[in-house]
């Protein structure tokens, strides 16, 4: 009986360990994403927006930016949250 649950346990915390590093990949590939659409040089086309265009791009720029800062903290919540899910079987 001391084997099965010895057993289990093992798996469990291998599980967490795999969803803590899925998330954290996942979580990454997003920063990743959203800093390279960031820093994609404008496009001459901007010309031919208005102002209200231009107004909505630059609040979408703040919004990614934001959520890039938040990212790592989001990792951290994620992967503290997983370890406590699988702690106490």
């Amino acid at each position: 009986m001391k084997d099965r649950v010895s057993g289990l346990e093992k798996r469990l915390n291998k599980r967490a360990e795999k969803e803590a590093k899925d998330i954290n990949a996942i979580l990454t590939e997003l920063k990743k994403a959203i800093e390279a659409e960031l820093y994609e040089p404008e496009y001459e086309q901007l010309k031919l927006f208005d102002d209200a265009e231009r107004d909505q791009l630059e609040r979408n720029k703040t919004a990614m930016r934001t959520r890039v800062k938040q990212i790592p903290g989001e990792i951290e919540r994620e992967t503290k949250a997983i370890k406590a899910r699988f702690a106490n079987p």
